[in-house]
């Protein structure tokens, strides 16, 4: 855990950003090791969050963006992650999904379409090959 989290609360810092990062974490073990990898990083804007993101409750209109890295298949309820992640967000905010062949919980491009569309999302970018790619969806303002 931190192979994301750290860099990402870094560049957040370095850019001179206000912003915070919270990473939710599933697994008390991996959010234990988040949060000790955040410490002894000495970032102060991130925070290590234990939950699952589709029975979590999050804050209404919060985010201006919220990621998944190869994760969305290992959530049981996706249709749930997503809507979820899509009430967090701010009006016009973002939700990134990055996946890569070959990870067992791959998601088609064309299946995370549908689910988002569904949920009132619009596509917003789409970089890569169906080898890896990150999607992005938007929360309409």
């Amino acid at each position: 855990m931190g192979h994301i989290t750290i860099p990402v609360a870094r560049r957040l810092a370095e850019n001179g950003s206000s912003g915070r990062l919270v990473c939710l974490e599933i697994q008390p073990d991996m959010a234990c090791v988040a949060r000790r990898c955040v410490e002894e990083a000495g970032l102060t804007n991130a925070e290590v969050r234990e939950g699952d993101v589709s029975t979590t409750p999050q804050e209404p209109d919060t985010y201006d963006l919220a990621s998944l890295v190869t994760v969305l298949g290992e959530i049981p309820d996706r249709v749930a992650a997503i809507s979820s992640l899509r009430d967090a967000l701010k009006p016009g905010g973002t939700l990134s999904f990055t996946e890569i062949f070959g990870d067992p919980h791959y998601q088609f491009y064309a299946d995370l379409e549908r689910r988002c569309l569904a949920e009132g999302l619009e596509p917003a970018g789409r970089l890569g090959s169906w080898l890896a790619y990150t999607a992005n969806f938007r929360h309409p303002a």
